[in-house]
């Protein structure tokens, strides 16, 4: 555990209390999930950690989210929920820097309902708010959207479309071309956005949202016209939160779930078993809407003037 100084421990209570005033405010529900999980996720960049039962019980994992048993809760009480949860996360995902340690909280709500813009004004509600009690901030009166296409675009000099990205990552002397030319999408289209369009962003000192990603990064969001109807907060150059259209569909997210596993293989992670309760829920119908996932440590940090996570959080 890190220590912390008492004035600052008093400022976190305060910021935690605020957001749950924010959605009690709102007749939002505050839920409970394990912590614990039968499976680990899917999700073939983000690693588990596995816990053993010393007693010989089966090993679990170490929530990474609490999404898939927030979903499962979503398909009975179908009304607004959010959670504070302690996540964990292994691997490079959870190694120590500026902006990482191994255990943080995350803030997860879903909107039965509302669609991801919906949901993209309630955090830009919930961040006027907090900024009330944290006025030593910079927070700027419009928080913009801009699409991932026009981003690529202006900055890279590109589209979404494989061949552009390829062209450009080889133009700009991303890696050698013939490795370019093997790379999964994903490869190829963050070799770009990590070169070009995300150093842009850290150039606003204001909070703004990219919204529509390619379907080969759709996630667990709904795939329209080949885009994914997912977003992602940034401030300062700092992701924030990841949002979702979701899907509903238990036969499409099975799907998800095996392309994933299928990217594990690939580059030698071993695959996950799929958490059926979840995929039960969805076949009991989980209401159509948005979820986010935000970052809490790293929105603290950001509302508090720091640059570093270990200024403003007891995790390691």
């Amino acid at each position: 555990m890190r220590s912390l100084p008492a004035d600052l421990l008093e400022a976190r209570a305060r910021f935690l209390q605020s957001v749950r005033t924010f959605f009690q405010e709102r007749d939002i529900l505050e839920v409970e999930t394990p912590l614990l999980h039968k499976t680990g996720t899917p999700e073939p960049f983000i690693e588990n950690l596995h816990v053993q039962d010393p007693t010989g019980a089966p090993p679990g994992f170490l929530i990474t989210s609490p999404e898939y048993h927030m979903k499962t809760v979503l398909a009975e009480v179908r009304r607004p929920i959010f959670q504070i949860a302690h996540v964990f996360r292994g691997g490079d995902g959870g190694s120590r820097s500026p902006l990482h340690t191994r255990e943080f909280l995350m803030l997860e709500w879903y909107l039965p309902g509302a669609d991801e813009y919906a949901l993209m004004q309630q955090i830009i509600e919930l961040l006027r708010f907090l900024h009330v009690q944290f006025p030593d901030s910079e927070l700027s009166t419009n928080i913009p959207i801009f699409s991932m296409e026009d981003l690529l675009r202006e900055h890279a000099g590109c589209t979404m479309e494989r061949s552009s990205l390829e062209d450009r990552a080889i133009e700009l002397g991303l890696a050698p071309a013939d490795e370019i030319r093997k790379d999964r999408y994903d490869e190829v289209f963050f070799r770009v956005f990590l070169h070009t369009v995300e150093p842009a962003l850290a150039l606003h000192s204001y909070p703004l949202f990219v919204h529509g990603y390619p379907a080969e990064l759709a996630a667990y969001s709904v795939i329209e016209g080949n885009i994914g109807r997912r977003f992602e907060l940034y401030w300062k150059g700092v992701e924030l939160a990841n949002g979702y259209y979701e899907v509903t569909d238990p036969d499409e997210q099975m799907r998800r779930f095996a392309a994933d596993n299928a990217i594990r293989q690939s580059i030698g992670k071993p695959e996950r078993q799929i958490d059926e309760a979840f995929l039960s829920a969805l076949r009991k119908g989980m209401p159509v809407g948005s979820g986010v996932a935000l970052g809490l440590d790293r929105l603290f940090m950001l509302f508090s003037n720091a640059s570093r996570i270990e200024e403003i959080s007891p995790f390691e």
